[in-house]
Order: structure tokens, then C-alpha cells, then sequence
């Protein structure tokens, strides 16, 4: 059984989609656990929050700082607002996560590319494949499984919002999110994804063999 801390992480890094898909967004707490709220809890209980991402020299020996050469400063346009900031995340119960992301701007248009090793977090996965299966195209939402260069993708995108996002998964642990909004449909984010260089990540890349 995984830790209620990394079911946490899971929600924090994922886009949640309801029933209908019209309420796709990407998530920025966990879940409330209600069954854990209902049940006192002892005062020395260890908090399960997530850390706090960090950059520049704190990333230096991080394994998410090996993911750097996917968030350059420009990307297709596109100028980083920031550095990049990640951090590589231990869960527990040999559970955990590195990731990396950076924002970008142009036009008036945000970015974020995020890229999260899962070889110690499963449930991302599990998720992952859970959401292709909820395919479904409407005027208010799209949630589309679609090939990004040869490798599984998603492609989700909310009228409401006005946001995309793309979601690709490498060699069965690497996911590459790219979130863009405004976004009329899921076409502009998808361009997008296929310039990634996802090949470093890739068996016998240059980010594959840390």
C-alpha cells in the first residue's frame, strides 16, 4: 500500500478530471482525505506536505537537475520568466519523485514544461493510463490519448479555463507535462510537446543513463 503522501504528490502533479471532463484543471492541493480528518490524529504525527521546489545552486547533485536541458531559457518563442525549480521528493516507504518544471511567456501566452521521474511513484502512472481510457471530445472539454513523437500522450484541454495540457509518457516512467493556457483546443499544445527533446530521456539518451 503507498503512502498517503504520495497519493498526495499524485493529486499535486496531476490534472483531475471529473465525470463529464468538463472540469479539467490542474490541481493545486491534494485531496482532503476525509476518512483521515474523521479519526484523531496523535500529536506527533509527521506532516505529509509536499517540500517546497527550489533552484538555482540548490538544485546542484539533485537527480532533478539532470532534467535541465529540457527547459531551456526559449523555447519555440517562448522566454523562461524564471529559473527552473524542482527537487527530488522522498516520500517514504521507498516511494518518491524528482521533478523539474519552468514557466514561460509570450504574447500573452503562459507555459510551463514539467518533466517528473516516476520510477518510484507508480500511482502517477496508474493515473496516466486511468485518463487515456476517459477519452472524450466535447465543445466544453477534450480528453484525447494521442501519440507525442512514437510515445503514449494525453491531450486535455477545458473551454472554461481556457487551458491545454499535454501529458507524455517516457520509456514507462518519465512524464513530460506541458501546460499552456489561453488555449482554444489541444492543437497549440501538441505542436508544442513534439519540439520537446523527449529523445534525451529516452533509453540510450543523454539525460537516460543517470
Amino acid at each position: 500500500m503507498f503512502s498517503r503522501g504520495l497519493l498526495a504528490a499524485c493529486a499535486l502533479w496531476t490534472i483531475h478530471c471529473g465525470s463529464t471532463g468538463n472540469d479539467v484543471q490542474v490541481a493545486s492541493r491534494a485531496p482532503a482525505d476525509h476518512a483521515a480528518n474523521d479519526q484523531p490524529q496523535p500529536a506527533n504525527a509527521k506532516s505529509k506536505r509536499i517540500p517546497e521546489l527550489v533552484h538555482g545552486d540548490e538544485l546542484d547533485g539533485m537527480h532533478a537537475a539532470t532534467f535541465l536541458p529540457l527547459v531551456p531559457k526559449s523555447f519555440e518563442g517562448f522566454r523562461a520568466k524564471a529559473d527552473a525549480e524542482g527537487k527530488d521528493i522522498d516520500l517514504g516507504e521507498g516511494a518518491g519523485f524528482a521533478v523539474l518544471k519552468r514557466s514561460y511567456a509570450k504574447s500573452g501566452t503562459w507555459l510551463e514544461i514539467e518533466v517528473v521521474d516516476t520510477e518510484g511513484a507508480k500511482p502517477l502512472r496508474t493515473l496516466f493510463e486511468k485518463t487515456r481510457e476517459l477519452e472524450r471530445e466535447t465543445q466544453a472539454a477534450v480528453i484525447k490519448p494521442i501519440t507525442v513523437q512514437g510515445h503514449k500522450a494525453i491531450a486535455q484541454w477545458n473551454e472554461t479555463a481556457r487551458a491545454a495540457r499535454v501529458s507524455v509518457l517516457v520509456e514507462d516512467r518519465y512524464l513530460v507535462n506541458l501546460h499552456m493556457r489561453p488555449a482554444d483546443g489541444i492543437a497549440n499544445a501538441v505542436s508544442l510537446a513534439e519540439k520537446v527533446e523527449l529523445a534525451k530521456l529516452a533509453t540510450g539518451g543523454e539525460l537516460a543513463k543517470h
